[in-house]
């Protein structure tokens, strides 16, 4: 793993995330690259949005399963802070994706899908997404304790429940696309993940 700090911010990353970017050099597959970039895109997005609500940021770790970024204060300073810090990432794609759209002269064109896709994926309510984690912040600010708790891993189980559906009633195309199905088993496992990590 490689950690340095800047301006008091930890970064790190770990040999997942560098087999990753690896793979993606030595693929030469443009639309991993485009993807990369789009990601980047969609952290910056909620980096932005910190530095907008003044919120400050202890570390941020490039790992296997993505980019995390964890402010200095467990609780962001308000509620619609939290809102819209959750909100910037999805939104900083969907700008892209419209930008892009108006640059290729109002032609559909890859980036602009990639950028498309991934903010509202990102906005779908999965416990480790950002609509999941806006879901969550809402029951938070409305429920006690134990209420949370409560919503959180029936919210996880309706979730498993929406995603056992969708795979029977896709299953002919779900079969057929690699990525669909990497998709669906990372739903699943961070849903599990997230019941498990309840008391």
């Amino acid at each position: 793993m490689i950690v340095f700090r800047i301006r008091g911010v930890k970064v790190s990353f770990d040999i997942g995330f560098l087999s990753i970017i690896s793979f993606v050099m030595l693929s030469g597959g443009k639309y991993y690259g485009l993807t990369f970039v789009s990601c980047m895109i969609h952290e910056l997005g909620h980096l932005i949005q910190m530095f907008l609500s003044d919120e400050s940021v202890s570390v941020i770790s490039f790992n296997i399963s993505g980019i995390t970024i964890v402010p200095c204060h467990k609780k962001i300073n308000s509620f619609w802070n939290d809102i819209c810090i959750l909100l910037g990432g999805p939104f900083a794609n969907l700008v892209t994706a419209l930008f892009s759209f108006y640059i290729a002269g109002g032609n559909i064109n890859i980036f602009m899908l990639i950028n498309l896709i991934l903010g509202l994926f990102n906005l779908l309510p999965f416990s480790k997404l950002d609509g999941g984690s806006i879901v969550c912040t809402l029951a938070e600010c409305f429920m006690s304790c134990e209420k949370k708790e409560l919503f959180t891993r029936y919210f996880c189980i309706f979730n498993i429940i929406i995603l056992v559906v969708f795979c029977f009633v896709f299953s002919e195309y779900i079969l057929s696309n690699i990525s669909l199905v990497i998709m669906i088993f990372y739903l699943f496992f961070t849903e599990i993940i997230t019941m498990r990590n309840l008391k």
